[in-house]
């Protein structure tokens, strides 16, 4: 590779990184490769621990792109090796992603003693659960400018957290496949599922897709949505998920006189996914950690 050359190492598929790698490829201003390295592979052959099943993804967005994708499993490929098979690459730069704290300064540190430019991709910003205030906050900024050459944050607030140099900072943008979330049928697919759910014209969906965990906490979306049957009627529930607390939910909706209310469509695989949310008219997310 060369200098005109980007490797970016993840953990898990992004689904709204990976068409701007996917549209600087087609550009042909540098050739991009991106890393998957974890414990189940690009397809996710192992069951997710809180779903219950094997995620269904859809088609990549580098699918038929110029850009190189692999995937290196992290059981048998270590920190060291993956180090070492990045620097083989010579690239121009490398981002970091959404990888552990120990690997991602691991890697920083082995790849920067071997010249090549490290760059830390973060959503952190100043309302995120994990922002700090004063001494700890300030060793982490020191911490992320000693390891990383760059920063490349979402949004400004980042940048202003980590207290990074302007000229060290290039901000990365969000985006997503507009094939997949704005087709031209977009409002027959709407009126064609919610036909398929029995919704009725007139009636108003809210929506939540959601892991049945604590951690996503799919009962709390179902008191509040209680609260809001108290007040009109002419709301009904569709949840999509499962998990270990699909069926406290089910009893939860059924002891609450909800059950003609509250839709549970279970596990849809992410390539169906985006007609629910056609169908809806408002998402509902209340996790006690995300």
């Amino acid at each position: 590779m060369s200098s005109r050359s980007v490797v970016a190492v993840y953990r898990d598929v992004s689904q709204v990184d990976e068409p701007v790698f996917a549209a600087l490829a087609a550009q042909g201003s540098m050739d991009v490769e991106v890393i998957y390295w974890n414990n189940y592979g690009l397809e996710r052959s192992q069951p997710d621990p809180e779903l219950g099943v094997v995620p269904v993804f859809p088609n990549s967005p580098l699918a038929g792109s110029r850009v190189k994708r692999r995937w290196l499993d992290s059981r048998s490929t270590d920190s060291t090796t993956l180090c070492r098979s990045i620097i083989d690459r010579q690239p121009g730069l490398v981002i970091l992603n959404d990888l552990g704290s120990s690997a991602k300064f691991g890697l920083a540190t082995g790849l920067r003693s071997h010249g090549v430019t490290v760059g830390f991709r973060s959503d952190k910003n100043l309302l995120s659960e994990g922002a700090r205030r004063g001494p700890p906050r300030f060793i982490e900024q020191m911490a992320y400018r000693a390891a990383f050459n760059l920063l490349f944050p979402i949004s400004e607030l980042t940048r202003s957290y980590y207290g990074w140099p302007q000229g060290h900072a290039s901000l990365f943008p969000y985006c997503t496949d507009t094939a997949k979330f704005a087709p031209a049928d977009r409002g027959a697919r709407r009126q064609a599922k919610r036909e398929a759910l029995g919704i009725k014209d007139g009636v108003h969906v809210l929506l939540a897709v959601t892991k049945f965990a604590q951690r996503e906490d799919p009962l709390e979306v179902l008191r509040v949505f209680q609260e809001v049957r108290r007040r009109r009627d002419d709301v009904i529930l569709v949840m999509v998920g499962s998990g270990p607390l699909f069926r406290a939910v089910q009893a939860t909706a059924s002891d609450a006189g909800l059950k003609t209310a509250v839709h549970l469509a279970g596990y849809v695989p992410y390539a169906e996914l985006q007609d629910y949310f056609f169908c809806a008219d408002l998402f509902l997310h209340f996790p006690q950690r995300e």
